[in-house]
Parts: C-alpha cells; structure tokens; sequence
C-alpha cells in the first residue's frame, strides 16, 4: 500500500508540476498582452484536490494492511510487546492532551 501511495502521489506531483510550469507560461503571455485562460489555474487545483484525496485514500489503505499484518502476527504468536508498569491515568491525561492540542489546531474545540 506504502508503494502505491508513493507511485501514485509522484505521477500527480509531476502532473501538477507541469500544468504550474504551464500555468506560469501563461501568465507570462498575458504580460505581453495576450489573454490569460484560466482553465490551467482550474487544472491545477482540481489536480490539488485530487492528489489529497488519493493520499488520504491511500493512507486508509495502508492503516488497513498494517492492521491485518498485525492480527496476522498476533494470530501466529509472534506479535511483539512488554509490559511496563507507569501511572495510567498520567498516561491518558498526556494523551488527551495531545489530542485537545491536535484537535484545535485543526479547528476543533472541546467544551
């Protein structure tokens, strides 16, 4: 899944690559007084929206894979883990915390 989200994210980075260097051509053109066409400036963020839904896609894809290599390890017996003992309340606390600090970057509050 990793190497299918690589290939496919350069393919849509080269093509959005060459429509911005298209795209700069163009605006160069309409400084010499011709007229700009705003279909590159369209391609490019529709290329935008698609490269960042094939990586989200892509990332579900692998979390997926990841998730099954696990269980299949765990149902082998071979999954690897210790224990380690620690205060699990000071455990969760950081991690709501993280989570709160992610989350309202983001945009998100909690009341």
């Amino acid at each position: 899944a990793s190497l299918l989200l690589h290939e496919q994210e350069q393919l849509l980075r080269e093509l959005l690559q060459k429509t911005r260097e298209k795209s700069v051509k163009q605006k160069q053109k309409e400084k010499d007084g011709k007229q700009q066409d705003n279909e590159d400036e369209q391609l490019v963020r529709e290329l935008s929206k698609i490269l960042k839904t094939t990586r989200s896609q892509m990332e579900q894809v692998e979390a997926v894979c990841n998730d099954v290599l696990h269980l299949e390890k765990l149902a082998a017996g071979r999954f690897q883990f210790s224990f380690s003992s620690g205060c699990i309340r000071s455990t969760f606390s950081g991690l709501v915390e993280e989570t709160r600090r992610i989350s309202e970057a983001s945009g998100i509050s909690f009341s």
